[in-house]
């Protein structure tokens, strides 16, 4: 059951990685949701808490390569965003 989990690690850590590249080559990144991006940069945050706190090196290593692809993603939103939507634009507000 232990590969399970290896695979399951491997998976989601490099599910962004073609949404990276693709915000790369296209240099577009306004259809990508600032919103979702941050809570799951702050969700894996969180795990990698969870991850130290438990002394669970696999855990760790997997969130914090997650959270480097997704900070790559939110980076490149800003750089090559048009700005937010404006349903996203709301839906920031309503969390502040």
């Amino acid at each position: 059951m232990i590969i399970l989990g290896y695979i399951a690690g491997i998976l989601t850590t490099t599910a962004n990685i073609p949404q990276l590249i693709k915000i790369y080559e296209l240099r577009e990144a306004k259809d990508i949701s600032t919103l979702t991006y941050s809570l799951l940069a702050m969700g894996f945050i969180l795990w990698i808490i969870y991850a130290s706190y438990v002394d669970d090196l696999p855990l760790l290593l997997a969130n914090v390569f997650s959270l480097a692809i997704v900070l790559g993603i939110l980076i490149l939103k800003f750089e090559f965003g048009r700005g937010n939507s404006e349903r996203e634009t709301k839906a920031i507000q309503l969390i502040k």
